[in-house]
């Protein structure tokens, strides 16, 4: 599945108002050291995280009026991009 497609899925899907902090921790928690054995899985943390960003700018008065930049794509790891030295 290509990042596009699933920040479209991520983008039609509507979040209960509020989630209690152990579910969200504990399904971070599976979801970052689950072994996956598919193409692809460096990318599933990144994506969690966005999605907590849109829901924290959601529910705060502090972000209101801001835009959370999309996400963009991820071809290479950090260190081949230069992004780690």
């Amino acid at each position: 599945m290509k990042l596009t497609e699933i920040r479209s899925i991520l983008e039609s899907m509507t979040f209960p108002e509020e989630i209690p902090i152990d579910s969200i921790t504990g399904t971070l928690k599976s979801h970052f050291f689950h072994k996956y054995s598919s193409a692809g899985a460096s990318k599933l943390p990144v994506i969690a995280m966005y999605s907590l960003y849109q829901l924290m700018m959601k529910g705060s008065t502090r972000y209101r009026n801001k835009t959370l930049k999309s996400l963009g794509g991820c071809h290479q790891s950090d260190k081949e991009s230069s992004l780690i030295s």
